[in-house]
């Protein structure tokens, strides 16, 4: 059984020369089913440099308006100001709070997310108490995968099934006050994937499910050696769990299309067979647009959808019989690339 801490904050400057990036966030669908919300908490330092970087950034996306608002805010942090604020050693996510300039602000507590973020003279504002299932998912089958130095790049889901009520209020000026469903994710490392897909969703038709994981390519050596697609997923039915999630065998799953709003793939297991297919249309869904700064200051192009609809065939390995066949109109789907 894994352990791992999934709240710890990760970022330290005990290693200055050594970068890394952090990111806590959380997604949400309205009851509704038109409107999502991505809220970002990212921590970036670049390799041999000696400021920490606290970026927040709102996205907040309209189905039936195939629409997509974004804001985000930057502060470049001392060490001083980074011990000795809400990111001081030993911190977590769960606990933490950030003063931006002026008015603007971060908070995270056990019960509640809030902020506001502005940007010449429109802002987003949220107050949303919090329902936790306290679910987490480690992508990763070991501890040891989480404290080692290969993967580069850790991923966590901090709670797979997460219930938001309160109000959002857009740059726009649209205000809600509604639920959401979504979930609070983990990441952090020295780098990104040089191209990744990524896909979760826990909200399915005539289901109690969950899917969650992931096909990266690595670059090695500057980026003249790329790896195969590594892959990992887990899929949970009811109460049981299927796991395609062993890292010596991510690379024996058959990718068949890795594009920027669409990922199809079987992964094998030792008793089962998991045929995933998602597809994020832009013509149908709305997509944000984001950069993802790397440690050693490359920039991938990131893509990212909370409407992508996704088909997960479960089928038992030997003679192919059926055991689930699931639906689900709210995957949240994320494509990204280095830019070269």
């Amino acid at each position: 059984m894994v352990t791992y801490p999934p709240n710890q904050l990760m970022l330290d400057l005990k290693t200055p020369d050594r970068g890394l990036y952090e990111s806590y966030y959380f997604r949400g669908n309205s009851k509704c089913g038109q409107y999502a919300f991505w809220l970002k908490h990212n921590l970036l330092r670049f390799n041999r440099d000696r400021f920490v970087h606290f970026e927040a950034t709102f996205v907040f996306f309209d189905l039936a308006k195939k629409d997509v608002q974004t804001i985000k805010m930057l502060d470049k942090l001392t060490d001083y100001e980074f011990t000795s604020s809400a990111f001081s050693s030993g911190a977590n996510w769960d606990h933490f709070e950030h003063q931006f300039a002026e008015d603007n602000f971060q908070q995270i507590t056990p019960e509640k997310v809030s902020g506001k973020l502005s940007k010449d003279s429109s802002s987003f504002t949220w107050d949303l108490s919090l329902v936790r299932s306290n679910q987490v998912y480690h992508h990763f089958e070991s501890d040891g995968l989480y404290r080692a130095p290969f993967p580069k790049k850790k991923i966590l889901t901090r709670d797979t099934y997460l219930q938001f009520k309160g109000k959002i209020k857009t740059p726009s000026g649209f205000e809600i006050d509604t639920e959401w469903t979504g979930m609070n994710g983990h990441n952090w490392g020295s780098e990104h994937a040089y191209h990744y897909v990524y896909a979760d969703t826990n909200q399915f038709k005539a289901a109690d499910a969950y899917f969650d994981g992931f096909s990266g390519k690595l670059a090695f050596a500057g980026g003249l050696i790329k790896s195969p697609y590594l892959s990992l997923c887990s899929l949970r039915v009811e109460e049981k769990w299927f796991h395609f999630n062993s890292l010596v065998k991510s690379f024996i799953h058959q990718v068949r299309k890795i594009e920027d709003t669409q990922w199809e793939i079987i992964f094998e297991g030792s008793t089962h067979q998991l045929e995933v297919v998602i597809n994020g249309d832009p013509a149908l869904y709305p997509w944000s647009v984001l950069d993802y700064d790397h440690p050693n200051k490359k920039i991938s192009k990131i893509l990212n959808t909370k409407f992508a609809h996704g088909e997960f065939i479960l089928r038992e390995r030997k003679g192919k019989k059926v055991i689930h066949h699931l639906e689900s109109d709210f995957v949240e789907l994320e494509t990204g690339k280095i830019i070269e």
